[in-house]
């Protein structure tokens, strides 16, 4: 009979639940599980693990012998109050330990980003390090690194599709492009700080530069997993699984460094694509944002698509570099046709968008801007059967991109949309205002009170160009929101809703119309609000104390206020509001000037945008 060896393979947390611990692996069999916070037990169930991935079904699972499970751990709310969480197998009178971890780690993981650091590759004498893994959270994670005092790092990140990832989660879809590979080079810091954001929290790994703290942290890694494995099967155990992992050793995945060279394509096989004819060729639009980018860097970005194999192709490239760019002599150095698309003036980029959508065939629009010029653009276009819209955000609040999920760099963004091959719809808003029925179109949100009265005044606050400087330009509002709190006149308003329900609110604050969960810079005003189910989620605030208010203000920004008096949210696909006097009225942070009388309306599934 071969030796069993018995461990936990894996360990995380529900993405849905972070009170539910998963843990997968090898269990002895016929044994039962049972789980004990110190000397209090818990609940905790086991079920048998499936394993889906190709990756696990060939892996040599005769070596383990075990019961292949998922256990499944119910963690109380009070969880800080316990130092150790331990997994025992039982049968009879035989109680064996199947896992333990402090509480203190668990904390510092829970409802935070998952990763997995997969490689760290230091080079200290040539100052470079490799970095790859995969980070995983209900929402898309960004990936980014920061040096000792918290700068950021300029560096390569490429993300890439984990299938194997993606199919550990099987209670929710999770982002296929969760893995990552990070290339730094010229590194002057002693540490590195590796980020996975979003826009709920974040996980920092720390990587040391120095050689007698890799060292030490290689030896603690090893140390601490050989005396766990040591302290939970025994010697016996240590001794085959030590035996396993010096005679695979060639059986290890091999370092893709040295993997790309010998499998690059030859002239000849490059020459086989070029030849060769497919019966759909649709035209591969690749969009570049520039700002002042080094000649040379745009030399080989243009040589290297230049290089592809399949010809029907299109670089667009954005250049916000202003009058000293070097895009144009360049472009003409490479004699490659190019349209080049830039605001000049208030509202421009409607009358823009408009020129472009009137041109024939299918047309891919992608904004580089903030809410403002999303919104201009969504007003200029028509025909929206032929048009495919795309944003990579640029603004100082980005509440468009913040509810779409649009988090990443610019690059990394623009790599996500290209690389993505399925298309889904949008509902946008429209607003309705003013004896002469004029309308506007909102992507994000249109209100009327103090978040409008804040969107007027943001347009031209001195403070709000002091924020941007630092990448702080989300504060402008919460400062704004402060001040306008304490001046502004409240409202008397009835809104009705399209089933005809009633609803009067006396002095208003504001009454915000939602297409996403977010504005003002990040505000969830209405946490449930979705741009796909044909809806509006109205956020309106009334008889509230103005100083409750100034209080009341962290509980709106954390999303926690749908169920305190005074906050009411009506879902509806239209909604009429009547003032009874002029008030401020905003479209996307868009003045619509000061009515009395306005209507919001979901018009549904009207924009194409990339799937990504």
């Amino acid at each position: 009979m071969n030796q069993q060896l018995l461990e936990v393979k894996r360990e995380r947390f529900h993405l849905l639940n972070p009170n539910i611990y998963i843990l997968q692996g090898t269990f002895p069999k016929e044994y039962e599980v049972e789980a004990y916070l110190d000397s209090v037990r818990i609940e905790a169930r086991m079920e048998d693990w499936e394993t889906t991935s190709a990756l696990e079904r060939f892996k040599e699972w005769e070596l383990l012998n075990g019961r292949k499970v998922t256990v499944y751990v119910d963690l109380p709310d009070n969880l800080k109050e316990f130092s150790k969480l331990k997994i025992m197998a039982v049968l009879e009178g035989d109680r064996q330990t199947w896992f333990t971890i402090s509480v203190r780690e668990l904390l510092a993981r829970q409802g935070k980003p998952q990763y997995y650091m997969e490689e760290e590759r230091v080079n200290v004498k040539e100052k470079t390090c490799q970095l790859r893994g995969w980070a995983v959270a209900q929402q898309r994670v960004a990936v980014k690194v920061f040096d000792e005092n918290k700068t950021p790092v300029s560096c390569s990140i490429q993300m890439t599709n984990r299938v194997d990832v993606t199919e550990m989660y099987k209670e929710c879809q999770v982002e296929e492009k969760c893995g990552f590979f990070i290339q730094l080079e010229q590194i002057q810091s002693k540490k590195l700080y590796l980020v996975f954001w979003t826009p709920e929290a974040k996980a920092v790994h720390v990587v040391s530069l120095q050689p007698a703290v890799i060292l030490k942290n290689k030896v603690e890694k090893y140390r601490k997993k050989g005396m766990s494995y040591l302290k939970t099967h025994g010697a016996r155990a240590l001794a085959v699984k030590a035996f396993h992992k010096l005679t695979t050793v060639k059986e290890r995945p091999v370092d893709y460094q040295k993997w790309l060279p010998k499998h690059l394509p030859s002239s000849a096989e490059l020459e086989r694509q070029r030849k060769t004819k497919f019966s759909l060729t649709p035209k591969i639009s690749i969009v570049v944002p520039l700002y002042k980018t080094d000649r040379e860097y745009l030399r080989q970005l243009i040589e290297s698509v230049q290089a592809q194999t399949y010809s029907n192709w299109e670089l667009c490239l954005s250049d916000g570099s202003g009058a000293n760019s070097p895009l144009e002599q360049v472009l003409k150095e490479r004699k490659i046709p190019y349209h080049a698309y830039t605001t000049k003036y208030y509202r421009h980029a409607t009358e823009l968008a408009d020129q472009i959508c009137s041109k024939p065939g299918k047309i891919n629009l992608v904004v580089v801007g903030g809410d403002g010029t999303v919104n201009e653009v969504l007003n200029g276009m028509h025909d929206f059967d032929r048009v495919t819209f795309g944003c990579i955000p640029s603004g100082s609040a980005n509440d468009f991109a913040r509810g779409f999920g649009l988090a990443g760099t610019p690059r990394e963004i623009l790599e996500r949309m290209l690389d993505a091959k399925e298309e889904e719809y949008l509902d946008f808003g429209q607003v309705t205002y003013g004896e002469e029925g004029l309308t506007r179109r909102f992507i994000v949100s249109s209100g009327v009170g103090v978040d409008a009265d804040v969107c007027r005044q943001a347009l031209d606050a001195p403070i709000k160009k002091v924020l941007n400087r630092f990448h702080l330009g989300q504060l402008t509002y919460v400062v704004l929101t402060v001040k306008t709190l304490f001046t502004m006149p409240l409202m008397d308003a009835e809104v009705r809703a399209e089933n005809g329900t009633i609803y009067r609110q006396k002095k208003a604050i504001f009454i915000a119309a939602m297409n996403f969960p977010y504005e003002g810079g990040g505000v969830p005003m209405a946490p449930k609000a979705s741009a796909f189910d044909g809806k509006l989620s109205c956020c309106c605030v009334h008889d509230i104390p103005r100083l409750l208010c100034f209080f009341l203000l962290p509980v709106l920004c954390l999303g926690k206020h749908t169920r305190l008096r005074g906050f009411d949210i009506i879902e509806s696909r239209k909604l009429e509001v009547t003032l009874k006097s002029p008030a401020v009225v905003h479209a996307d942070g868009e003045d619509c000037g000061d009515q009395k009388k306005l209507c919001f309306e979901a018009v549904s599934g009207q924009l194409r945008v990339k799937k990504i």
